[in-house]
Parts: C-alpha cells; sequence; structure tokens
C-alpha cells in the first residue's frame, strides 16, 4: 500500500486533483458505490461529489452504469484503468 504522500504523487502524475483523488480511492476500495454512499464517505455534499464525478468519468477514471436493482439509479464504477494505475494505492 502507497502512504499518503506517494498516493498524492501518483495522482498529481495522473492529473488528479487531491479531492478527484480521494473519491476515487474510496470508489476502487468498494465497487461498485452510489453516490450518495461516496459522498458520506468523504464528506462531501452530493453536488460536489456529481461533479467530482463528472470529472473523473470525464478523465477516464470512472464510468457510471445503471443499477440493476433500482433503474433510477447510477453506480460509479472504476476503470479497467483506473485499477491499473492506483491498485498498489489500495492494496496492502
Amino acid at each position: 500500500m502507497l502512504t499518503a504522500i506517494e498516493a498524492f504523487q501518483l495522482g498529481r502524475q495522473n492529473h488528479i486533483t487531491p479531492s478527484n483523488l480521494e473519491t476515487l480511492l474510496t470508489i476502487l476500495t468498494d465497487p461498485p458505490m452510489k453516490p450518495a454512499n461516496i459522498s458520506s464517505l468523504t464528506g462531501v455534499t452530493p453536488s460536489a461529489t456529481t461533479g467530482t464525478l463528472d470529472a473523473l468519468e470525464k478523465q477516464g477514471w470512472i464510468e457510471r452504469v445503471n443499477n440493476r436493482n433500482d433503474r433510477r439509479q447510477k453506480l460509479a464504477v472504476p476503470t479497467l484503468k483506473a485499477f491499473e494505475v492506483f491498485q498498489p494505492a489500495i492494496l496492502p
């Protein structure tokens, strides 16, 4: 597992802001995740979480997929790119 400083440096190398990195690492630890759960775990407002998810999706770090249990809801899922780059940050 990477230290916080190493994770921050890895995020910076990949053009991810610290707050977006926190969200991405949160999603990577227990995918897929509901936006409300992400908001709760990161302590960020739901509207700010939506903006963060938009940015991560645009950069190719996550995808939003339909929730099979609730068609009205989307789940955030890390992409293969996210796992390949940030796996050292989440594995012990």
